[in-house]
């Protein structure tokens, strides 16, 4: 069994990998030989706490690549709390674990055997296959000739975003906002540094969508991102949560996809019989089955083609250069860590990285 940490996985994970072993298990999964089963969250409200925060969320999501023949249980123990400020209110996990650390892991298992292949944290692989999976997006219904991308928030994840948009499309360009101006500075010029090409940050929202023909939105925020007033002609967006897009810009959209059909967390509720916690009930409502059914109602959601449909050749294309597409990955799906998590195993193994430990030590002899 290997034993990888962050910092391995870090170093070992590239976008090309993303997104070459993710395009792959999508394929898979439109075929019928991959799936997933529903994320699941239990949240524990802290009892001595007015407003029942922070609360613990104990997060797990499980998928199955048959092709290379792994499957992966993905769990997070974080805890939760929901801040607000003049840009909305956001979802933060703290890290409470000792020294200043959060708790997540990846478990990848031989689908042939059995066996726990490997063992590690969930933090660069979580950012990665989000981020190639918006850009898996871009590649099959952005415009082949898209230059100009524009980013909504100029955390971790933006950087995953940028770095595998840049891989599917020829970007010249990239406007970034953020409520954080500072923040949103320093980001832009690592950014460009990194990837050698020409990233500023946008004083307004609005600039963004003036100019980019791509537009992603990745940030935390629980609040409307990507409005639809602002849309133009041959434009492709997307985001990372359901919710950063407004009914306006669904119903503009011509070709519209989602990443899986669950509408939302299948989330569990522990706190004594009290009132939801209003973090939480904001949140709910940024996922599809917490949306407005007298406005968001207008879109037949459980029948709209997914990415798995459109990968493995199902599913809509773009069809004009005039056309306006969306992909709402709107939830991740457990097959995406068996997919890329195999990938860095692969690479680990290949380059002697990480820590084997006797496969003994999780597994038995006993009938379980």
């Amino acid at each position: 069994m290997l034993l990888l940490s962050d910092e391995q996985v870090q170093d070992l994970i590239t976008a090309d990998m993303c997104l070459e072993s993710l395009e792959q298990a999508y394929r898979e999964l439109g075929q019928g030989w991959a799936g997933s089963s529903k994320r699941t969250d239990i949240i524990t409200a802290h009892a001595r706490s007015d407003n029942q925060e922070p609360c613990h969320g104990l997060k797990s999501m499980m998928g199955v690549v048959s092709g290379i023949k792994v499957g992966a249980i993905r769990i997070n123990s974080d805890i939760i709390t929901w801040l607000s400020s003049e840009a909305g209110m956001k979802r933060v996990k703290l890290p409470k674990a000792p020294g200043g650390r959060y708790t997540a892991l990846v478990l990848l298992f031989s689908t042939r055997t059995g066996e726990l292949l490997s063992l590690f944290p969930d933090a660069s692989i979580q950012r990665m296959r989000v981020g190639a999976t918006s850009a898996l997006g871009a590649k099959y219904l952005s415009r082949q000739n898209s230059e100009v991308l524009g980013v909504y928030g100029s955390g971790w994840q933006a950087g995953a975003h940028l770095m595998a948009a840049a891989k599917v499309r020829n970007i010249k360009k990239v406007l970034v906002y953020s409520p954080n101006r500072e923040r949103c500075r320093a980001f832009c010029s690592q950014m460009a540094s990194l990837l050698e090409m020409e990233v500023e940050p946008s004083p307004e929202p609005a600039d963004v969508m003036r100019a980019a023909d791509i537009v992603m939105s990745c940030t935390n925020s629980l609040d409307q991102v990507i409005l639809g007033k602002r849309l133009r002609e041959g434009m492709y967006i997307c985001s990372v949560k359901p919710g950063e897009i407004d009914l306006d810009a669904y119903e503009r959209a011509e070709v519209l996809i989602l990443n899986t059909r669950q509408a939302g967390p299948a989330d569990y509720l522990i706190n004594g019989g009290r009132e939801v916690p209003p973090g939480l009930v904001k949140e709910r409502k940024s996922y599809i089955d917490g949306f407005d059914p007298a406005a968001y109602g207008r879109i037949d959601w459980q029948n709209l083609p997914l990415l798995s449909d459109v990968i493995s050749g199902k599913g809509p294309q773009r069809e004009s250069d005039a056309q306006i597409t969306c992909f709402s990955n709107n939830l991740g799906i457990g097959m995406q860590f068996a997919a890329v998590g195999h990938a860095v195993y692969r690479a680990a193994k290949e380059k002697g990285i990480g820590k084997e430990l006797p496969s003994e030590w999780f597994s038995q002899l006993n009938h379980p």
